[in-house]
């Protein structure tokens, strides 16, 4: 009767572990969601707030610097990878943990999210510019201008179309 008891509790033990990470997952998913979505909107109304700058400023004559428009261009990126994250986390809230819940997914979701996170973060402190625009009136600062095409809108749907 000893291996028999034996082997019900280590049975216990394994089950126990598994529904506890199961929980655990669970509820580290839902919270690296929600912190990774104030994080993203945090990027998103800072993002809208210097390209608000920059096209009044376009419409003074000036043009978005190098820095601003690569930074621009990394958050167009980032936001690419993050949306179809915040996507799947809610389809697997909806879905709930049934029968079939399958943990691993859910774990590699929660760490590309707390990466992520880091990622929106110093995207965030990184957005300190000494100038946002530049004046088009000198002649090496029109020259670039005019390369750049002087609109961040066209900049960024170009490096859109061009699968970057």
């Amino acid at each position: 009767m000893d291996p028999l008891g034996s082997v019900i509790v280590e049975t216990g033990r394994c089950i126990f572990s598994f529904f506890f990470t199961s929980i655990a997952t669970l509820i580290k998913l839902q919270h690296n969601t929600g912190r990774l979505r104030k994080e993203f909107e945090k990027l998103e109304d800072r993002k809208n707030g210097i390209e608000e700058d920059v096209r009044l400023a376009e419409t003074e004559g000036k043009c978005a610097t190098e820095q601003v428009k690569g930074w621009l261009l990394k958050v167009e990126e980032i936001e690419q990878e993050v949306q179809p994250m915040l996507e799947k986390a809610d389809r697997l809230a909806v879905q709930g943990c049934g029968p079939c819940c399958n943990i691993l997914p859910r774990y590699r979701l929660c760490r590309r999210m707390a990466k992520k996170q880091l990622e929106v973060r110093q995207l965030i402190s990184s957005c300190c510019f000494d100038n946002v625009v530049m004046d088009k009136k000198s002649p090496e600062n029109k020259q670039h201008c005019l390369e750049n095409g002087g609109n961040i809108e066209k900049t960024i749907r170009n490096h859109r179309v061009q699968g970057t």
